[in-house]
């Protein structure tokens, strides 16, 4: 759409081993990104998420900021972001929780992203997030999502990915760093 981009991204899954739920959460993501210069973007995005697994029921976010190409070549891309979002966290812990069961938070957001396409169609893909809490910055996130993508046809593409989520202050039950990994497919349409 030529200095504009917007992209949807859902993604979600369940699972159980031996009658357990090992595997229950589900997201949402709306974004636009409007080129500003060959270098700069502004982007804007909304999110709607849950993970029970973490204990979250609702997380609701709004946020905006600039991205900046670090360097780019035909099959290798460096990205660095900026942004600010505001959150709103439902958790399934009780009322008298220390963590409490109902947040609101103002976060500044780092990301760095490399995508590298290793040949035609296998390509390697990081982003790693920073997320600390304006005024509380001993409240903060690190995320790392990274896939190996191989296009199996030019609407398919099996992905597998390993994904860390280190949290400072998780629920008393949760620990602070949780990983998983996860194959499946992407449509293209």
């Amino acid at each position: 759409m030529g200095r504009k981009l917007y992209f949807l991204v859902g993604n979600g899954g369940f699972g159980w081993d031996k009658g357990e739920s090992i595997f229950d959460q589900a997201l949402l993501h709306l974004r636009h990104v409007q080129s500003i210069t060959d270098v700069v973007q502004t982007e804007g995005f909304i999110q709607t998420d849950f993970n029970k697994k973490r204990l979250l029921t609702k997380r609701e976010l709004i946020g905006a900021g600039f991205r900046f190409r670090i360097f780019k070549t035909d099959g290798f891309k460096i990205r660095l972001g900026t942004t600010y979002f505001y959150e709103h966290e439902n958790y399934d812990v009780p009322a008298n929780s220390i963590h409490g069961n109902n947040l609101y938070a103002n976060r500044f957001f780092t990301y760095l992203t490399f995508e590298y396409e290793i040949k035609k169609s296998v390509k390697l893909f990081l982003v790693n997030y920073f997320q600390p809490q304006i005024g509380k910055w001993d409240d903060y996130r690190i995320i790392s999502d990274n896939s190996l993508i191989v296009g199996l046809s030019s609407f398919v593409d099996l992905q597998v990915s390993f994904n860390l989520r280190f949290d400072s202050r998780p629920p008393e039950s949760i620990k602070n760093t949780y990983t998983f990994t996860k194959s499946g497919f992407r449509f293209k349409f």
